[in-house]
């Protein structure tokens, strides 16, 4: 697997000669604007990332906070002082170096204090609730299958991008969005279903199939099946893999997925669970939301109703079925031949 730079730095660091005690610094390239630097605090090593910023009061109120698994300071003499992103758990190393090159990629040419101050304070809390699904025993089988069908999808779109990037920042799902996949005014829903329940799924909000201010809202629904026999299937991990195959020569690219994977709480870590089961596809198929598509959206709850989970029978969605080929050729962000 790519090395992230982060771990190439600390490695860096360690097979050095190190003093005794305080804090090491390694430099990113010279192409990152900000002074982003991988460190070690000695004596215990601790890998940590460092930012020097020239206002350091803007990050007062982190330095005030907890955060799982982190410790935040203000180190050196020199002025500006180094914001220091310290890890405590080194089980959770290999994810933070992934979280760290992510960071210091979407800071790379930026020089506005404010502007990276708020990316630092931003960053740390995503970075405390994903340590603590980092804690948790792994994804249910139902996250698991969730997570398979969205891959599958992001498979589709990346094998027909020339901008792998921008089809990795629209994977919304991962991070609290309201639809898996958005793209300015165009989104799609994904649904995943196995066993009994093949045509009916669940639709966890009024907002998520509301097409309002989209030009396109498609739903996505995969069929799954559990592998067996002659069936051959893929295991969550293969699905992952099918997609750091599609980036491998692209790094920036690779850093993100992982990050996003990590945000979803699918950590490398942990593939031993994934290994099973083996999913084959029976079927995916495309849905466009539009006219009068079965379902409710917000302009349609009455007033003092504030959460609202309901399901649809695909059954009689059949009048709504669109081609992948129709999905794509009306995805902007992809390669139209």
């Amino acid at each position: 697997m790519m090395k992230t730079t982060t771990e190439t730095l600390w490695q860096s660091l360690e097979t050095g000669n190190l003093p005794s005690t305080g804090i090491v610094l390694r430099r990113f390239p010279a192409d990152f604007l900000p002074e982003i630097s991988a460190a070690l605090h000695l004596p215990g090593q601790h890998p940590a990332l460092a930012v020097q910023l020239a206002d350091t009061s803007l990050l007062e109120n982190a330095l005030r906070q907890s955060f799982r698994d982190l410790k935040v300071s203000l180190v050196g003499a020199e002025q500006p002082p180094v914001f220091l992103i310290e890890l405590q758990n080194p089980a959770l190393r290999e994810i933070f170096a992934v979280l760290c090159d992510d960071l210091a990629q979407h800071l790379k040419h930026e020089t506005n204090p404010v502007v990276i101050a708020r990316e630092l304070r931003n960053r740390l809390q995503q970075w405390s609730l994903l340590f603590e699904k980092a804690a948790a025993p792994g994804l249910s089988p139902e996250e698991q299958r969730g997570l398979f069908g969205e891959l599958v999808i992001l498979n589709m779109l990346l094998e027909n991008t020339v901008d792998p990037l921008t089809v990795l920042n629209g994977w919304q799902g991962v991070s609290g969005g309201i639809q898996d996949f958005f793209y300015t005014d165009r989104a799609i829903e994904v649904k995943t279903t196995s066993g009994n329940q093949h045509q009916t799924v669940t639709i966890s909000s009024a907002a998520q199939l509301d097409e309002s201010g989209l030009t396109f809202l498609w739903l996505a629904h995969l069929t799954l099946e559990i592998a067996s026999g002659g069936n051959e299937g893929k295991s969550l991990n293969d699905a992952a893999d099918d997609v750091l195959a599609l980036l491998e020569s692209n790094a920036e690219a690779t850093i993100r997925f992982r990050a996003k994977l990590g945000e979803v709480g699918y950590f490398e870590a942990q593939r031993p669970l994934y290994e099973h089961p083996a999913y084959y596809i029976r079927a995916t198929r495309f849905y466009q939301v539009r006219d009068e598509f079965p379902r409710i959206r917000p302009n349609e709850l009455r007033s003092g109703v504030d959460t609202i989970k309901y399901a649809i029978r695909l059954s009689d969605c059949q009048t709504w079925l669109a081609e992948a080929s129709f999905v794509l050729q009306n995805l902007p962000i992809l390669r139209h031949e």
